[in-house]
């Protein structure tokens, strides 16, 4: 089969959770396939929208830059028609027997369409919730969690980037403004006119954002209706987007694969203290700074933790990895930096314990099933796929999400009970293969062609 996967990023320039699956299962499918990958990247000293390919460890780049520079809407956030011909002439040049979407944010939903009128099967893997949610995570700005979308939610909380990508509303051209009703304006002191010429031009933006925010939904679902088949890595995310919308007939259950070959003769290094962990972005949702707080209040004597993975920027929280640092008031909390994902055994050989203290619903997280390869057992949010990979009490414990408190609870329970650690280890199942996960998909392709 002549296979294409369609990415947000990709290895060695993007190096996410969802990159490094999408890369090592292109890389197990490459050995009796033909696989292609169509990613994005942001370059700024490239012109926008220049296509380039490359060849990185046998496999067949194509890559697309979109910096945003040229964008002059709020639709084009996740509806570019110059990405979609390139695609579409990519299509035409490669002729693929199927097209595997992983993740569509920074390119087109349009893409979908351009392998549906061409008659090509299609798989989407939801690893977020990007194609219901514009900032992907279900998170409102405050960061409390967001029960699903609305367009007068989702107007509220996109209102900044609406506003400031809507030329309509940048120019006061919106909605009704005071000056069009004409009768009222005569009858009233410059003050009143003041504060309803405000009151009006609010309202017209907030009826704007309203109906910037229908137009995607309605545009995101005629993608999504072309879709052969989704897939849903916890059942967690696939109960969500029936609940959405998606037809449960469409959707399968079908966790994803890690590279085991990188566990190959591991071994813990010793230690007189007792190790957690946290591997990821160092980023508001990953909750790094509930996992800060709660182990400010544990024994530095008894304990330390290591924080590893890279600051990046997430919207309306700058400092975000600064202020962690500023807070981080024990001792025994250390920031380690960045790693590449192929040295992540040699991270976790230096870990006890693992600590996902996420706060947003996580999807099927690859730390969690990259520690359980290692035999490492995990503190979780009890919320969304982490509840569903770590069971309290087996192979790991459960926490209230958000609960500093109740996190520095269960780390203590752990301190003063070591030989739990070693309980949840033997409790800690198989984990699938990416070579499993490869012949699973090749059956679900096999059965769209």
């Amino acid at each position: 089969m002549r296979i294409l996967f369609v990415v947000h990023g990709f290895p060695p320039y993007s190096v996410g959770g969802t990159e490094i699956y999408t890369y090592n299962l292109a890389k197990e499918l490459n050995k009796s396939h033909e696989v292609y990958i169509f990613y994005r990247r942001a370059d700024p000293s490239q012109e926008e929208y220049t296509v380039s390919n490359e060849l990185f460890k046998g496999l067949q780049l194509t890559a697309i830059n979109n910096t945003f520079r040229n964008i002059v809407d709020f639709s084009m956030t996740y509806k570019n028609e110059v990405i979609a011909r390139k695609f579409s002439t990519f299509i035409d040049e490669i002729k693929p027997d199927i097209v595997h979407f992983q993740h569509l944010t920074c390119l087109s939903t349009s893409l979908i369409s351009v392998c549906h009128n061409k008659g090509i099967p299609t798989v989407f893997t939801l690893h977020d919730y990007w194609m219901v949610c514009q900032r992907g995570q279900l998170l409102q700005p405050d960061l409390s969690l967001c029960s699903g979308p609305e367009d007068a939610k989702c107007a509220k909380c996109m209102a900044t980037q609406i506003r400031s990508l809507s030329p309509a509303m940048t120019h006061n051209k919106a909605g009704a403004t005071l000056e069009q009703h004409s009768a009222l304006y005569n009858r009233v002191t410059a003050k009143i006119k003041q504060a309803l010429a405000h009151f009006l031009k609010k309202r017209s933006q907030a009826q704007w954002a309203v109906m910037v925010m229908r137009r995607r939904t309605k545009h995101i679902w005629a993608m999504l209706n072309q879709i052969d088949l989704f897939i849903a890595p916890s059942r967690f995310h696939r109960n969500q987007f029936i609940r959405f919308g998606v037809p449960p007939d469409k959707i399968l259950f079908l966790d994803n694969g890690i590279n085991l070959r990188l566990f190959e003769n591991f071994k813990k290094t010793p230690s007189e203290i007792l190790r957690f962990g946290f591997i990821g972005s160092i980023i508001p949702s990953k909750g790094v700074h509930v996992l800060v707080e709660a182990f400010n209040g544990i024994d530095p004597d008894r304990a330390m933790l290591c924080i590893w993975g890279p600051d990046l920027p997430y919207d309306g929280y700058e400092n975000y990895g600064q202020e962690l640092r500023s807070m981080a008031a024990n001792p025994s909390i250390h920031f380690m930096g960045d790693f590449d994902n192929i040295n992540v055994a040699r991270v976790l050989a230096e870990i006890d314990v693992l600590i996902v203290p996420s706060i947003w619903y996580e999807n099927s997280p690859l730390t969690i099933h990259e520690a359980f390869a290692a035999k490492i057992p995990v503190i979780a949010s009890n919320l969304g796929g982490m509840a569903e990979y770590v069971r309290h009490l087996k192979n790991g414990l459960l926490f209230e999400p958000r609960n500093s408190a109740d996190l520095r609870a269960k780390i203590n329970t752990l301190i003063n009970n070591p030989g739990l650690i070693e309980a949840f280890s033997k409790n800690i199942g198989p984990v699938k293969t990416i070579e499993e996960n490869a012949r699973e998909l090749e059956e679900v392709y096999r059965q769209l062609l």
